[in-house]
């Protein structure tokens, strides 16, 4: 593996099926809209609701959407705080209105990943209960310096906060800190996932190419993975490894621990963090 310091490596949990196969053979992978994750509580902030408090804390978030609407009229202040007080009610009703997350959330797909490739639950949960597989990758962290336009296809990751505490969320703050700030937080009851999220704006669909070629590390079978399915999958990583860029590829196999509760995969490299 690259040993280069602005790299993190990343795993995709997956059973053994066509479309997880893809994401070696065709260099694609999935992003899912924030609403069909298995967390009710994905992208689900706490707002203020209290249209007082809205007028209180972002009157220039309130004067901006004004003076969009209005333009370079000159309006009389009752009208402005007339304004003021309609749109303050709007978004204190706005979370009780239906449809508000898929009309913010509607063209984001997110792609999960772990820091973690030993996780027992994890491996029963996303790999079938120990017969999928792994995919490893090494990717840079995203950074203000990058081109959203890359931030998908270069799998750029961003780690996920756990909270006991849902998001709060403040009109005024900037609407990119806002919204990551929905998508970036969870519960802490999944902290054991270590998830890294790739967040994608820029590419319609949910099947997606990446820079395969450039990310793509190893590959881990699951430790109770058939027969069958594990020749395919050393063949296709054989196949692989005959492209002069995927050469590197490696393939191991995740075996259970003899005396503990753990899940080891002999000669896999510390993963980079």
């Amino acid at each position: 593996m690259n040993d280069n310091t602005d790299y993190i490596d990343c795993f995709k949990y997956l059973p053994f099926d066509d479309g997880s196969l893809a994401v070696l053979t065709q260099g694609t992978i999935k992003y899912t809209r924030p609403m069909r994750f298995n967390d009710p509580f994905e992208v689900l902030p706490v707002y203020p609701r209290d249209p007082k408090e809205i007028r209180n804390q972002d009157t220039k978030f309130l004067d901006g959407m004004i003076a969009r609407a209005v333009g370079s009229k000159r309006i009389p202040i009752s009208q402005r705080l007339a304004m003021r007080q309609k749109l303050a009610h709007h978004f204190a009703n706005l979370p009780g209105t239906g449809g508000w997350q898929e009309q913010v959330f509607g063209d984001m797909g997110v792609c999960s990943l772990s820091r973690n490739p030993f996780n027992i639950l994890m491996w029963s949960h996303y790999a079938k209960f120990h017969t999928g597989f792994v995919v490893g990758f090494r990717m840079r962290r995203l950074t203000n310096q990058c081109a959203e336009s890359d931030v998908g296809y270069k799998m750029l990751p961003l780690p996920v906060h756990y909270s006991k505490e849902r998001p709060k969320i403040n009109w005024s703050e900037p609407t990119g800190e806002m919204i990551r700030k929905m998508v970036l937080t969870k519960s802490e009851d999944w902290c054991y996932e270590e998830e890294e999220r790739v967040i994608e704006w820029s590419r319609p669909g949910e099947i997606l190419p990446y820079d395969r070629d450039n990310t793509l590390q190893c590959v881990i079978t699951g430790a109770k993975m058939d027969k069958e399915p594990l020749g395919r999958l050393e063949e296709v990583v054989a196949n692989l490894r005959e492209t002069p860029a995927l050469a590197h590829l490696a393939l191991y196999k995740a075996q259970m621990s003899e005396t503990n509760y753990a899940i080891e995969v002999p000669g896999l490299p510390e993963p980079k963090q």
